[in-house]
């Protein structure tokens, strides 16, 4: 039997997981083959008791009813067996750091939960999914395009129209272009659409906004400190860059899992009214500009 299932385990991971050039079908092939090794084990367990106790006690045919309630069990515990034995060969034997399950998901398109007026026109390359979120400044949309999931803030034509909404929506493509932090959104594309809307095409946080986060949880002071550390350093980069981002909130800080599905990073967003320190930009006047719960004293004085 066990020689039997090695072969079958391998062309299973292999199929399952499109693993073809990639050492990954011997670290699959080991998560199945030891998972139905042990469901076996219980098999045989149960057989092994069946034939010892229950036998000489009730007669062959209760030993029967047992040992296919042993078959039954073990079956219904093989994925609880498999996610265990999953977890301690990627971490313990091969040191992933990744769910290799997400792996195999990045490259296919998302289902559309929330669509919008834009849904399924492209921009660019990027197809337009569901609604993930509303704004002055128009909709953001899950996108796929380039086998990856994208984020796309799309500015409609009719909002267009607002000569200030289009300089600020021009200035945020601008500067997220010119910034590469692992703590800043990342921007892949922008333009314009055939029907007149602009479009930035960033790099989509799964995640939850820090506000939400703080909300549901307690975080305790070594988090904390490790986040703004973090977050200080993705400000003290753009202001290296002659940018201000005028509107650091809780709201504006996504936090994105890490690879080892244990630890948030923070990662800064919303650049609409980021502006150049420097003399000679007049986009946004000389008012307050931000949210003023989170505004520095001297900019609302």
């Amino acid at each position: 039997i066990v020689l039997f299932m090695v072969p079958v385990s391998v062309m299973f991971a292999a199929l399952r997981y499109r693993l073809w050039d990639i050492d990954f079908v011997i670290e699959r092939s080991l998560v199945f083959g030891l998972s139905l090794l042990i469901a076996i084990g219980f098999i045989v367990l149960d057989f092994w008791i069946g034939q010892t106790f229950i036998i000489p006690l009730l007669g062959q045919e209760q030993a029967n009813i047992a040992l296919v309630i042993g078959v039954g069990v073990a079956g219904l515990l093989f994925n609880p067996i498999r996610k265990i034995v999953e977890q301690f060969i990627d971490k313990r034997l091969y040191g992933l750091r990744y769910d290799i399950k997400a792996l195999a998901r990045a490259g296919e398109k998302p289902e559309i939960k929330n669509p919008g007026a834009f849904t399924g026109q492209f921009c660019g390359v990027y197809e337009l999914l569901g609604v993930i979120g509303k704004g002055g400044m128009g909709e953001v949309y899950k996108g796929f395009g380039n086998d990856k999931v994208v984020a796309v803030k799309v500015l409609p034509q009719e909002l267009a129209k607002d000569s200030n909404l289009v300089k600020r929506f021009e200035r945020e493509a601008d500067m997220l272009s010119r910034l590469d932090h692992p703590h800043i959104v990342k921007l892949y594309d922008s333009g314009i659409t055939d029907t007149g809307a602009y479009y930035l095409v960033m790099e989509f946080i799964d995640g939850i906004e820090l506000g939400d986060y703080l909300k549901e949880h307690h975080v305790d002071y070594e988090t904390v400190s490790e986040w703004s550390a973090k977050i200080g350093s993705a400000l003290d980069y753009i202001h290296q860059q002659g940018l201000v981002h005028r509107d650091v909130k809780p709201s504006n800080i996504m936090l994105r899992l890490d690879a080892d599905n244990e630890t948030w990073q923070p990662i800064l967003m919303d650049f609409g009214i980021a502006h150049l320190d420097y003399a000679g930009t007049q986009l946004t006047g000389t008012g307050a500009i931000g949210t003023i719960d989170y505004m520095a004293p001297e900019q609302i004085m």
